[in-house]
């Protein structure tokens, strides 16, 4: 995939996300990739946990010294009783 062909990446949610993004060696690439071309790199629900091993060409992972929001594991348990 060319990133020049798109402006933005964005990572969907779920729960899979948090096992299937984090060591995914081509989309953490492809999102250094955009991050690095000063491109979007957008993710909603579970998706920022794909950010958490995303390196970038100096070796800093891409949530180095920035505030990142998510789930904890106490709203996660409360979430599940609450749909259950």
């Amino acid at each position: 995939m060319k990133t020049d062909h798109y402006d933005a990446i964005y990572l969907v949610g779920g729960h899979g996300v948090m096992y299937d993004f984090t060591d995914h060696k081509p989309l953490l690439t492809l999102t250094a990739d955009f991050y690095e071309k000063g491109k979007v790199v957008s993710s909603v629900c579970h998706s920022p946990s794909g950010l958490i091993n995303v390196k970038l060409s100096n070796g800093d992972y891409l949530v180095k010294d920035k505030k990142v929001t998510g789930f904890s594991w106490a709203e996660e348990k409360l979430a599940k009783r609450c749909t259950l």
